[in-house]
């Protein structure tokens, strides 16, 4: 199990963003710092911005596109590609959706396919924690 802290971005705000790194699935690229990923119990699937699938050089193949819907029903038009997720010690491979569509504060969003599939989640808002629990472990 790992635990890691809420955000603040502010005082008395406290976001469930966690650091992370992605890699290309189909190389060694890596990118060559943490970036914060917002995990999203509302979310469907993992997305990310266009640009990063452009620095890790991963090929967006336009016939893998799906539209989801977001915040006021909006459409949020994507492409599909495996990615390499390293969060906690932990490497999995995980589908990503890439989409231009992204707020600046939040490239990433960690959601149900692939990422809570994987992983435990706890929100504990009280103790400003959210505790991933790998699922694949045994718990007593």
């Amino acid at each position: 199990m790992a635990v890691v802290p809420y955000f603040s971005p502010q005082q008395n705000v406290y976001k469930p963003w966690v650091q992370i790194r992605l890699g290309n699935s189909h190389s060694h690229q890596l990118l060559p710092q943490y970036i914060i990923a917002l995990i999203d119990s509302g979310a469907d699937a993992c997305l990310c911005i266009t640009g990063i699938a452009k620095a890790l050089k991963i090929k967006l193949d336009p016939s893998k596109t799906r539209e989801f819907r977001g915040v006021n029903n909006q459409p949020v038009n994507t492409i599909k590609a495996d990615v390499q997720l390293y969060i906690c010690n932990t490497k999995i491979i995980c589908p990503f959706y890439f989409t231009d569509t992204l707020p600046p504060q939040t490239p990433i969003i960690l959601g149900h396919e692939c990422f809570f599939e994987k992983f435990r989640i706890t929100f504990d808002f009280k103790n400003k924690a959210i505790e991933l629990l790998d699922n694949a472990k045994k718990v007593n």
